[in-house]
């Protein structure tokens, strides 16, 4: 549906679309589907606390590394 949509965006040039808006929505979007993939694959959807910190612990390497 993303490139139907494009192409279909991009023959509507009357309509005036402030992109970063689209792309908070897009990027909104792809981070509650990818969290809820994360933290509720175990049974009973449990929180577990070692997937967070591997999370957190991945993010400040890379943002050091950065």
């Amino acid at each position: 549906m993303t490139p139907l949509g494009m192409l279909f965006g991009a023959g509507q040039n009357s309509i005036q679309f402030d992109f970063s808006i689209v792309m908070a929505i897009v990027v909104g979007m792809f981070l509650h589907i990818s969290t809820t993939i994360i933290f509720e694959t175990n049974e009973n959807h449990k929180f577990n606390l070692a997937k967070l910190l591997a999370i957190l612990c991945g993010s400040a390497i890379a943002i050091v590394l950065h």
